[in-house]
């Protein structure tokens, strides 16, 4: 199977103005494609973090994806804020977003597990 890029997933999307809060991006799952792909890229590019995803009992509005350290502290604000940037950005920006502060400094070797 040929690996997708997170471009080629976004393609022609501009996603939904989605926020990052305390508990992380929450919306009705039909709104959360990009983010849930999205802050896949920014644990990896972050370095050890956890991505915690809610869904099946919750309300559909309570539906949603967090980046937690790996003490399972809430990611730190600025990192929250570029998260929520990511997310967000129509794929034609996403590049140049990622492309930024903190992102390029903190660009190393990464590994992302997918458990299902």
């Amino acid at each position: 199977k040929r690996r997708r890029r997170a471009e080629e997933d976004d393609e022609d999307e501009t996603p939904p103005p989605l926020r990052y809060g305390t508990a992380g991006f929450r919306a009705d799952a039909s709104l959360l494609g990009t983010a849930m792909r999205r802050v896949g890229i920014v644990a990896a590019l972050r370095g050890p973090t956890g991505v915690m995803v809610t869904a099946s009992h919750n309300p559909v509005a309570d539906n949603g994806c967090k980046i937690v350290d790996p003490s399972g502290e809430m990611l730190e604000a600025a990192w929250e804020t570029l998260a929520e940037r990511v997310a967000t950005a129509p794929a034609s920006r996403l590049r140049d977003v990622l492309s930024e502060e903190p992102f390029c400094s903190a660009a190393k070797p990464s590994v992302v597990i997918v458990g299902r």
